[in-house]
């Protein structure tokens, strides 16, 4: 259980509370009436009985160190309120809440009207003493208390998460009252899971809210259902399911030992009728599936116990029906995929002569698209049918054995079969009226804000924006678009990544994917973006300075050292990641790369784009630079009447530049022009590395093949001057690098090595995998969990959930087991093993090679060593196997302690080990001063810890202020 300081929470009242008042609180109420609790899938438990508890006065600041301190000084004040065991709820202020999600909102928001705080009870019995785990998570600040003791607290503020805090229950056999207190002054989320000691729902717990007699309990069971009714296009008819969920668990009055739901529509189809059994650890889930014959106006009943609870119509419109099923046929032969959503991979190009891979893709979207609005019974007729007028083109062109894509001009969506996760990316398209293809036309990209869509970044472009619009229908609806003269695309970047790993990798696949199916000038191809998208047009530009002419990044974020929540405590890894996600710190490679920023004045900290351009002066590159006296929204006014692409149409890249400047911090983004780095060096004379140290070089070209150059940090490095580079004769280039000269032939690939101090020609090295833990997500990846230990399983699948989702990003990565593993699934992924060697087939025969030992008595980094159970570990290295690829592993000491891997920050080196101490680092960019972890660093190329690894600082107190970014 982690250590607090008595501030930290702001909590402090509960110290001073009566016990007699804890003790009303604590005592389980045997002769109530008792509503019985069936936790989630997982034991979460989203029912419990809620109070208000008073007002709390929070200053009208971000939410802070401050709000500690205030709720310290004003809490004394409040009133514990209790369930008296001779009273039902009511008689206590005590109402049920209950939920339908995972999370369970103890009060009504509160946003605007000062703090409050909350309080929660459950009654749990345990049948057989024994240790139980205590997952927690909670906006803002949670107090926990079991039979008037407070054993666990959260600090605010944060949002609640799944499973942000693990607290261990050692239970006596008999009845326990739980109790929860929480302050916020904006919402009241918690989540809440009970476990075994295997992390599975316990059949010897047994959950009550106490007072809650049957009918009041059968009452809130409605609550909790979590329904999704899908309809399906099947070859004949029209298949109906019923996903019938319980999140957050459900109620049950003590008479209730089961819950009936029939499904049912207009004959002749015959109604499907099914139990819920309500007597196991846990709610189950339930699926009602039938088959309807064609009718355009099916209703569908589904019915509780008898009651008409809920009406359905589920009839779909003949027109879509049939170009469902004649795209189904036509292109399930060519991508197979289509039908199987759950296939590992790999995912190869569909095959049909005369017609690119992208286009049969890009009609399989479409196909996805109307299929999956139907399936929820998206009403919006006119978009429907358009997408379905879309499609039967579309098919009917590869059924020709045509490309549906060659000729057509104006807007349109495409797509790729992303090898990240097997999904069908979009992307949108705008190809005007003066494209024949006849010429190079120029390109820009433009890559959209926060919660953005592709689609309507393509209007934004050319200064069509509408602050109030409907974000769906802007979404479904283009507005006439004009002709810029050059041909437009929008990535979607997988949605919120900030256009880092797969965000960038989605940006630079649209750029190769729209070179081959057009003609697209390569040297004048531009990226743009705002807000967010303003981010990722420096990060992605200046990463990969040899793709674009020009960059124009509007009202973006350029350094991760003006955040707030970046401020105070840092490591020395922590300093290093922020330069490396910061992009004024990449401004070096801009020297061919003409940047026009923009930022509103009224849009604070200005520092946030002020930083990129004090760079970029600096260094005497070319930049434009507007500071509009407006907020946020910039780009309406700098996008306005084809601003942006006259603006671009200066500029024009240099396919063979004479003059080079390049920096990297590591070897995802190993180059530029015709420089590439095989190996950074820590020091001069230090080991080669992937990552964990800049590495640079300045070199300049004569016409005669004369050329000088430095270079900092850099092992390894391959030149491939290119014959434009010099004039008319000259093979070879002369160059005199850090002193030593070399002769580099024109036309060819050389590759050159750093040993003791000097440069010689050698064999190029192999790339290698490994880096940084949250940056190696820019490659196909396979989530892969250990099966030997049944008991385990479950678990480690929790785990790879945990990290295979991000919020905002639509990523769907495949998770399997170790022993259904084929050698085509491992084939080019970067893999994610989760488990130890004692139950991972992959651990187990590679633990030998693996930079960390995971023993079954210890866990071994360099020349120390962790024996005790909470300890955990995650780290990268280059796959045993395939040292071109990475494998990320997740293990530890025990399954609790790999599990709070997600308590990890965002910026952590290339291997972490740790303890229940890195608890409060959960959700936040740095550990800060609350946090702390044994051991933290990367590895050399033989996988030796480059440096002291053991962390500078000592867990003392709450981290600062928190900032989104957009």
């Amino acid at each position: 259980m982690r250590s607090f300081s008595s501030h930290s929470l702001g909590l402090t009242f509960l110290r001073c509370l009566c016990l007699t008042s804890l003790g009303a609180l604590a005592r389980p109420a045997e002769a109530l009436a008792q509503c019985r609790v069936l936790p989630g899938p997982e034991g979460e438990i989203s029912q419990w009985l809620s109070a208000p508890a008073g007002a709390v006065a929070l200053p009208r600041v971000r939410p802070g160190a401050a709000m500690g301190a205030a709720l310290g000084t004003t809490a004394t004040r409040m009133t514990l309120q209790t369930l008296a065991p001779s009273a039902g709820p009511s008689a206590a202020g005590f109402r049920p809440a209950v939920s339908n999600r995972t999370r369970v909102t103890l009060a009504p928001s509160t946003r605007g009207r000062g703090g409050r705080a909350v309080l929660a009870a459950i009654t749990l019995s345990a049948r057989s003493a024994g240790r139980r785990w205590l997952s927690l998570g909670a906006d803002d600040a949670l107090a926990v208390w079991l039979d008037g003791r407070e054993i666990a607290r959260l600090d605010g503020p944060r949002r609640a998460r799944e499973d942000d805090l693990m607290v261990p229950l050692d239970l006596s056999e008999g009845a326990h009252r739980l109790v929860l207190v929480q302050v916020s002054r904006d919402s009241f989320d918690v989540f809440v899971r009970i476990t075994d000691a295997q992390h599975r729902p316990d059949p010897n717990l047994r959950f009550t809210l106490d007072g809650v007699d049957d009918a009041a309990c059968d009452a809130l069971a409605p609550r909790t259902l979590a329904l999704t009714v899908r309809r399906a296009v099947e070859a004949t008819d029209v298949g109906v399911t019923a996903a019938l969920r319980f999140p957050g668990g459900t109620v049950r009055g003590e008479r209730t030992a089961a819950r009936r739901y029939t499904l049912s529509a207009p004959e002749p189809a015959e109604p499907v009728s099914m139990a819920l059994s309500l007597d196991g650890p846990s709610a189950p889930s339930l699926d009602l599936a039938m088959h309807l014959p064609d009718a355009t106006a099916a209703v569908l009943h589904l019915r509780d116990e008898g009651s008409d609870d809920h009406t359905f119509r589920v009839g779909i419109a003949h027109e879509l029906r049939d170009a469902l099923r004649r795209a189904f046929v036509v292109l399930d032969p060519l991508d197979p995929a289509l039908s199987n959503p759950q296939h590992p991979g790999p995912w190869p190009d569909p095959e049909l002569a005369g017609v690119a891979p992208g286009s049969v893709w890009s009609v399989a979207r479409t196909y996805e698209r109307l299929r999956d609005l139907v399936a929820v019974g998206d009403g919006d007729a006119a978009h429907l049918r358009e997408l379905a007028a879309t499609l039967r083109a579309g098919v009917e062109a590869l059924a020709r054995r045509e490309d549906p894509f060659a000729g057509r001009t104006g807007v349109m969506r495409r797509a790729y079969r992303s090898p990240l996760d097997g999904t069908l990316q979009e992307y949108s398209v705008y190809v005007p009226g003066s494209y024949r293809g006849d010429r190079a036309f120029p390109m820009v990209v433009g890559l959209h804000g926060l919660h953005g869509s592709a689609h309507r970044m393509l209007p934004v472009l050319m200064g069509l924006y509408d602050e109030h619009e409907d974000r769906t229908h802007a979404e479904r609806v283009v507005p006439p678009l004009a002709d810029p003269g050059a041909i437009v695309v929008a990535p979607y970047g997988y949605g919120d990544t900030g256009y880092r790993q797969q965000g960038e990798y989605d940006v630079l696949r649209v750029v190769s994917e729209m070179q081959r199916a057009y003609r697209v000038d390569p040297n004048r191809t531009y990226l743009t973006g705002l807000s967010m998208g303003g981010i990722g047009a420096a990060g992605v530009s200046l990463h990969n300075p040899g793709v674009f002419a020009a960059a124009a990044p509007l009202c973006g974020y350029h350094s991760y050292f003006v955040r707030g929540d970046t401020r105070g405590v840092r490591r020395p890894w922590e300093t290093f990641l922020m330069e490396l996600r910061s992009n004024d710190h990449w401004a070096e490679n801009g020297r061919h790369l003409p940047m026009y920023i923009v930022h509103g004045t009224l849009d604070r900290p200005v520092s946030n784009s002020q930083t990129l351009v004090d760079r970029y002066s600096a260094l005497g590159y070319r930049l434009e630079v507007e500071w509009p006296a407006l907020g946020h929204n910039v780009w309406s006014q700098t996008y306005a009447e084809g601003r942006i692409f006259t603006h671009f149409s200066r500029y024009e890249r240099d396919p063979a530049p004479r003059t080079l400047r390049f920096r990297t911090p590591d070897l995802r983004w190993p180059g530029t022009a015709w420089v590439r780095f095989d190996a950074l060096q820590a020091g001069t004379a230090g080991p080669l590395t992937v990552t964990g140290t800049w590495g640079e070089i300045e070199l300049t070209v004569d016409p005669d093949g004369r050329a000088r150059g430095v270079t900092r940090n850099v092992g390894a490095l391959t030149l491939t001057p290119p014959v434009a580079l010099v004039a008319s004769g000259v093979t070879a280039l002369r160059v005199e690098l850090d002193g030593d000269r070399i002769e580099v032939p024109v036309g060819a690939a050389t590759s050159f090595l750093r040993r003791e101090g000097h440069w010689q020609r050698g064999e190029r090295l192999a790339a290698r995998g490994g880096g940084a833990i949250r940056e190696v997500f820019d490659a196909p990846m396979l989530f892969v969990v250990g099966s030997r230990d049944p008991s385990a399983v479950r678990l480690y699948e929790r785990i790879a959930r945990q990290w295979a989702q991000r919020s905002g990003v639509a990523l769907r990565y495949p998770i399997v087991r170790d022993d259904t593993l084929t050698e085509a699934m491992l084939a080019g992924r970067n893999l994610v093993l989760i488990g130890t060697p004692r139950d991972h087939r992959l651990l187990d025969r590679w633990q030998a090679r693996l930079p960390i030992s995971l023993g079954a008595d210890r866990l071994t980094v360099g020349a120390r060593s962790f024996t005790d159970d909470n300890v955990g570990a995650v780290f990268t290295a280059p796959n045993p196997d395939d040292p071109a690829r990475t494998v990320l592993v997740i293990s530890g000491r025990s399954p609790a302690a790999m599990l709070r891997s997600n308590a990890l920050p965002d910026l952590v080196p290339g291997y972490v080990v740790y303890d229940a101490r890195v608890g409060n680092a959960r959700g936040h960019i740095l550990l800060g001063a609350a946090s702390q972890v044994l051991a933290a660093g990367f590895f050399d190329r033989e996988g030796r810890p480059l440096a002291d690894d053991r962390d500078p600082v000592s867990a003392s107190g709450p981290t600062d202020d928190a900032s989104d970014e957009n």
